[in-house]
C-alpha cells in the first residue's frame, strides 16, 4: 500500500477546511480555497482529496467515477477516512465525477425528498478552472440575485 499524505495539522487542517466548504455549499457560485495539501490524490486534485479528508468517515459511503478511481485513491480514502468505497452511485452520500459524468449516472443519484433532503447525495465535480469558460447563471436558495461562474470542463487532476 502506498500512502499519501493528509493533513499535516490533521485537526487544523480539517476545521479550517470544514469552514471554507462551509461557505461555500451555503453560499452557491462563491469560490473558495482550499490549500491545506500540497497535492491531492492523482487523479483527485487538491480541492476533491481535501473535501474527502474534512467530510468523508466510515458512515459515509463514496462513488467515485471510473476515471478517479484507482488502487492509490482507494487505499488513502480507507486508511485516511475510513469511508467505504461504493460501485454504484445510488449508494453513495458522497459522489466524485469529472466533466464527464453521463446523464444516466446523475440520474440514478438521490435527491433526497422534501421532508428528508439530507438523504440526498452531494455531488462533487471536478473541473479544471472556474475560469475561461463558458459562463453560467447561479440562481436559487442561498443567492440573493444571481452569481455568474465561468467553468472551464477540461479535466485536468493537478489544478485546484
Amino acid at each position: 500500500m502506498t500512502l499519501q499524505p493528509a493533513f499535516t495539522l490533521a485537526v487544523q487542517d480539517a476545521q479550517h477546511s470544514f469552514r471554507r466548504l462551509l461557505k461555500a455549499m451555503s453560499e452557491p457560485g462563491v469560490i473558495v480555497s482550499l490549500q491545506q495539501l500540497q497535492h491531492g490524490w492523482q487523479p483527485l486534485n487538491v480541492a476533491s482529496t481535501s473535501l474527502l479528508l474534512t467530510l468523508a468517515d466510515h458512515e459515509t459511503p463514496v462513488w467515485l467515477a471510473s476515471a478517479l478511481h484507482n488502487d492509490l485513491v482507494g487505499q488513502n480514502l480507507r486508511f485516511h477516512t475510513g469511508a467505504p468505497l461504493v460501485d454504484q452511485p445510488q449508494q453513495a452520500v458522497f459522489a466524485v465525477a469529472n466533466d464527464g459524468i453521463s446523464a444516466e449516472q446523475l440520474n440514478v443519484l438521490s435527491a433526497g425528498t422534501v421532508t428528508a433532503p439530507e438523504t440526498g447525495v452531494t455531488l462533487i465535480v471536478q473541473l479544471a478552472s472556474l475560469s475561461g469558460g463558458r459562463m453560467l447563471r447561479l440562481t436559487g436558495a442561498g443567492i440573493a440575485e444571481e452569481r455568474m461562474i465561468a467553468r472551464s470542463c477540461r479535466t485536468a487532476s493537478s489544478t485546484n
